[in-house]
């Protein structure tokens, strides 16, 4: 039983375990990316090995016949193609994602911090829905 579920029987108060369950499916994303980020320097390295081995390849075989030669420069314009046309809008969808999700983990950590003052007004199910307002405005 891991410490989020410790917590929550512990308490078994529902808008704590709601709360734990909600941060851990919005830090979710954020693990999945770490290891993207963490992975990416031996994605790069292979990949560069990958393409010196294509290259190779490709120059052994193009100097025997010249339709590979043509195949290989339209497969390299169309693949400088997508490039130009991807970094961009991957780069902009990034941006926008980072500033969505920044209003949800703000929301959490109020919600958290400030849980025995929520609960005291008696304001848990008001902060349930903002919440979920924002996870709504985050995903769409």
């Amino acid at each position: 039983m891991d410490h989020a579920a410790q917590l929550c029987s512990a308490h078994a108060s529902a808008s704590c375990c709601i709360a734990i369950y909600v941060l851990r499916m919005i830090a979710l994303p954020l693990t999945a990316q770490d290891t993207l980020d963490e992975t990416l320097p031996d994605v790069i390295h292979m990949t560069g090995i990958y393409l010196m081995i294509l290259l190779t390849s490709l120059s052994i075989v193009t100097v025997s016949i010249h339709y590979y030669a043509a195949m290989t420069a339209a497969l390299f314009l169309s693949f400088a193609l997508m490039q130009r046309l991807y970094l961009p809008a991957a780069t902009v969808l990034k941006r926008w994602a980072g500033d969505t999700a920044s209003h949800v983990f703000v929301h959490v950590d109020e919600s958290l911090h400030g849980m025995d003052v929520i609960r005291a007004f008696g304001a848990v199910e008001d902060f349930l829905q903002v919440g979920a307002r924002c996870i709504v405005h985050n995903t769409h």
